[in-house]
This record gives structure tokens, C-alpha cells and sequence, in this order.
């Protein structure tokens, strides 16, 4: 029980890394959005006060001022695209570490058949000093209106005995 505990408390604290984690990237993300937004904003507002006084005074230094332009519209655009995918890659990261926390919520509804079942018999015999003639794992039973389920079902015939054993993940 003991070893079960230690892994739940590992389960959460590795759950609090992680939701730490996806809200800090988060607000990295949301950060550099607002600061590119910031940044493309005074570079534009910037390109138009120098093309107002450009167009005033010299006609010819349009054309250079417009492909100073593109090219930081080009700067812009591959930024944007950079950004896009840091965005993917973040998202798959976190996708990815949800499918791991579903693997692991997984395999903890799997401690009958890691832990439980294969100890049963052993420990029964061993305890109550009758021999185990019949064990089953996760059995369901359905009678009239009534469902039901067992972890484990061993039967003593010798002893005249069933042992039922449930089983869970959380005390309650």
C-alpha cells in the first residue's frame, strides 16, 4: 500500500510539473504574441511617418523605402511562420504528455492484474490455510435487474469458502 501511495504522490506531483509546465508555455506564448504584435506596430507606425516625409521631400527614395518594406513584410511573415510552428510543436508537446497521463491513468486501473491478482492466491492459502481450488479476475455478473463486479473471485473447495476481493486505487 505503501508503494502504491508513493506513486499516486509521484502521479501528482508530476501532474502539478506538468500543468506548471503547460501554463507557463502558455503564457510564453501569449507573451511573445503581444510583444511581436507590439513590435509590428511601432515598425509600422514608424515605415508610415518616414514615408510621409520621404514622400515629401525626396520622390525617388520611394522605391528604395518600398523594399525596405517588403523585406520587413518578408521578416514579419517568416516570423509569423516560425511562430506558427513553435505554436504546433507546443501543442503536440502537450498532446503528447496528455496521451502519457493517459497511459499512466491507464495503467493504474490495471493494478488488479499487476499487483492484486497474481498475489491472491498465494496470500489466501497462506492466511486462511485453505487451498485456493478456483480463482477469477474481473468478473461480472449480471442477475435480473441487478450488476455487479469482483476484482477477484477465489473459491476453497476443500474449506467450503469464497473470498471476494475489491479492489481500489483511491481510499475512501
Amino acid at each position: 500500500m505503501e508503494v502504491l501511495e508513493e506513486k499516486v504522490s509521484q502521479l501528482e506531483e508530476m501532474m502539478m510539473r506538468l500543468l506548471y509546465i503547460q501554463q507557463k508555455t502558455e503564457m510564453e506564448i501569449q507573451s511573445l504574441s503581444r510583444e511581436m504584435k507590439e513590435y509590428k506596430q511601432q515598425v509600422d507606425k514608424q515605415i508610415n511617418e518616414y514615408k510621409q516625409e520621404n514622400d515629401r521631400r525626396f520622390a525617388k527614395m520611394d522605391e528604395e523605402f518600398e523594399k525596405y518594406k517588403q523585406e520587413n513584410d518578408r521578416r514579419f511573415a517568416k516570423m509569423d511562420e516560425e511562430f506558427e510552428k513553435y505554436k504546433k510543436q507546443v501543442n503536440e508537446q502537450i498532446r503528447e504528455m496528455n496521451k502519457r497521463w493517459g497511459e499512466i491513468s491507464n495503467k493504474l486501473g490495471t493494478i488488479v492484474e499487476d499487483i492484486i491478482f497474481p498475489a491472491s492466491k498465494p496470500v489466501l492459502e497462506k492466511y486462511f490455510n485453505c487451498e485456493i481450488t478456483d480463482i477469477h479476475m474481473n468478473r461480472k455478473r449480471k442477475k435480473d435487474n441487478l450488476k455487479d463486479e469482483f476484482d477477484v473471485i477465489a473459491v476453497s473447495d476443500p474449506c467450503k469458502t469464497v473470498y471476494l476481493i475489491e479492489v481500489k486505487a483511491t481510499p475512501k
